[in-house]
């Protein structure tokens, strides 16, 4: 019954903003925000949050989000069942000198992290999530987001 009534945290949405110059160059930048969502039946306590935007190889040189230890973990407090939390303050950078290997399939961007939260008992959960952004058109249309993979235990 405990595990039944538990919160479950997942990524429901990620946005990634592309900037352009007035004279139409892809800035330096991409401002992104994460959506935190409770799936389950029984409120998340003391909600933490850590994330990275980093611009990299291919999956295979990925085995686990890197560079989370220096990064600081941000609380939330409590999200209730069914309920969202918006997350912003994150950044790719690097996009000028990487946006030809992105679009030629030869980087791509990642977004990774962990949701740390407890429920009512006390007991502490995580989410890992790592997401890549890849593609030709992913500059001029909204990117393709693919999960590799999104597990909480």
């Amino acid at each position: 019954m405990q595990r039944q009534l538990r919160p479950h945290l997942y990524l429901s949405d990620q946005l990634v903003q592309f900037q352009r110059s007035p004279h139409g160059e892809l800035m330096n930048y991409a401002p992104v925000s994460f959506t935190i969502k409770n799936y389950g039946q029984a409120p998340a306590k003391n909600v933490r949050f850590v994330a990275n935007a980093t611009i990299g190889g291919y999956w295979s040189d990925r085995k686990e989000p890197e560079g989370l230890a220096d990064k600081a973990v941000v609380p939330l407090g409590d999200i209730a069942p069914g309920q969202e939390r918006l997350r912003t303050g994150y950044a790719i950078s690097g996009l000028e000198q990487g946006a030809g290997d992105i679009a030629n399939g030869v980087n791509s961007i990642f977004l990774e992290g962990q949701i740390q939260y407890d429920d009512y008992f006390g007991e502490t959960y995580f989410t890992n999530f790592q997401l890549a952004m890849t593609g030709s058109n992913m500059f001029s249309e909204p990117p393709s987001v693919t999960p590799h993979w999104n597990e909480a235990s």
